[in-house]
């Protein structure tokens, strides 16, 4: 298997492989905080850009370094 994933992707199903070409760049971050990582995609599921990096970047700031904002096991 290839070590780029878009590019094994691509390769073994070719349908993907054309969803790929026309969707183009991407970017993906890589979070070792499970609990922010879910905060961050409900709030950007939920409104649109401006907002919604203002209304995450006052969660990031208030809850930053916080206990509460790690998952409990």
């Amino acid at each position: 298997m290839s070590s780029d994933p878009i590019k094994y992707l691509s390769n073994v199903d070719a349908q993907l492989a054309g969803v790929i070409k026309a969707v183009g760049q991407y970017s993906i971050t890589v979070r070792n905080n499970a609990f922010q990582s879910l905060a961050e995609s409900i709030i950007f599921q939920q409104l649109a850009g401006t907002a919604a990096t203002a209304i995450y970047g006052k969660f990031i700031k208030y809850y930053n370094g916080r206990k509460e904002l790690y998952l409990k096991e």
